[in-house]
């Protein structure tokens, strides 16, 4: 396994991080890859994953290896304990990052009220529309109801999507995707199930455009 790892070359800093010690990195297919399976298999016998946080494509440029692996880029929360028990693994979805990624100015983007008009704060600034200010916030109350040393932590009056290590182990391909795991999604499937219809708009944001994705391809099966 240990060679496997390393010929992949991503996933080196496992071995070079003390025990209880942290790492936040960003990652890419590695989490959803159906191919890449054994990865996520060591990362659960050397460690404790915190949380997952999935941005939106094209976010970051990706190297040889992550375009390799493809899939959504994602920000993984490691801590090398081993736990010898069930735990929770915070997740969260990132869809408005505070400017527009796909433009190559890059330009900021602010939040809107429903007539289209700037909220400011209260020193009368425009406010970043950008969900990772809340999730940071979400990721506090987490590591507090948690318990998780070293990450910080901050009893919030703020509610967070989570999975449970035993609830992720019981799918056989061990995809470990935080949309499948947020509240719209899960109202997403609970809609389809009703036999309600979701219109393309729903689902836009909660699933890739491709249909290579395994996110896709299990959506008919949940």
């Amino acid at each position: 396994m240990k060679n496997l790892v390393y010929k992949k070359g991503y996933f080196w800093w496992v071995y070079f991080i003390k025990n209880r010690g942290l790492i936040s990195i960003k990652i890419s297919g590695y989490l959803t890859s159906l191919s890449l399976k054994y990865i996520r298999e060591f990362l659960i016998a050397s460690g404790r994953i915190i949380g997952v946080i999935s941005l939106p494509e094209g976010v970051f440029k990706k190297s040889d290896a992550e375009s390799d692996a493809g899939g959504f880029t994602t920000i993984l929360f490691f801590k090398k304990e081993k736990i010898e028990t069930d735990y929770k693994i915070f997740v969260d979805v990132a869809i408005k990052i505070g400017f527009n990624h796909t433009s190559k100015n890059q330009p900021k983007i602010f939040k809107r009220d429903e007539n289209g008009d700037f909220i400011l704060d209260e020193n009368n600034n425009k406010i970043l529309d950008n969900d990772l200010i809340v999730i940071k916030d979400k990721l506090k109350k987490f590591c507090f109801d948690n318990n998780i040393l070293g990450m910080e932590r901050e009893n919030l009056n703020i509610d967070y999507c989570f999975t449970n290590l035993t609830t992720f182990l019981k799918d056989d391909k061990l995809i470990l995707c935080p949309k499948r795991y947020s509240h719209h999604y899960k109202s997403l499937i609970s809609t389809i199930k009703s036999n309600t219809y979701a219109t393309l708009k729903d689902i836009n944001g909660v699933v890739e455009n491709r249909s290579k994705d395994p996110v896709v391809k299990n959506l008919s099966k949940q």
